[in-house]
């Protein structure tokens, strides 16, 4: 049947998405969840289904909000199992990437964010599934870096003079600023 077709079943995760707009307690997360584990994990599916493709993991991982931990399985799951003729898993790229990144981003998890970016920098050349990175990916966690930590803001006292930035909001601060501009270095070689 049609609605088997991964590009339908990506237009419904994408319709899932908008759902969440104007109902906030629809379970986006979990529905995208259920309809990927559907296509991936029943092995009573007839062979006439239509193996699910990288679209529609993307939009799976739109549709998790901020459930990096959800993201970041769906993503191993992924790049473990490339497509085999007994496990019909997309290859993954650098959108899926970026989507799984951007929900760490969302979710304020910077350092996994980093530590993604890391694992695809050092995965060989000769691997199964190699994702080549492009300034998508880079922002995202760029983002992911920006919105991690707030920077503090001068406080005033009671007299109407600034505090100044504790040692430790300082360190902070100049940690996320050396990681952003490390990256954009990255981003130019």
């Amino acid at each position: 049947s049609d609605w088997t077709n991964p590009v339908v079943v990506t237009a419904l995760l994408h319709l899932n998405h908008a759902v969440t707009a104007t109902v906030p307690d629809h379970p986006e997360g979990p529905l995208a969840l259920a309809i990927w584990e559907f296509f991936v994990n029943d092995d009573n599916l007839p062979l006439t289904i239509a193996q699910p493709d990288i679209q529609m993991v993307t939009a799976v991982l739109h549709c998790l909000g901020t459930d990096w931990q959800a993201a970041v399985a769906l993503w191993r799951q992924v790049i473990t199992a490339p497509s085999t003729s007994s496990n019909h898993l997309p290859a993954p790229n650098a959108y899926a990437l970026a989507a799984v990144l951007a929900c760490c981003a969302r979710a304020g998890e910077y350092t996994m964010a980093l530590d993604l970016l890391a694992e695809q920098q050092q995965s060989p050349t000769d691997a199964a599934v190699v994702v080549t990175l492009n300034t998508v990916v880079y922002n995202t966690v760029l983002a992911a870096l920006a919105r991690a930590v707030p920077l503090p803001r001068h406080r005033r006292r009671r007299r109407g003079t600034k505090r100044p930035w504790k040692k430790s909001e300082r360190i902070a601060a100049q940690q996320q600023l050396v990681m952003g501009l490390s990256l954009l270095n990255e981003m130019q070689s």
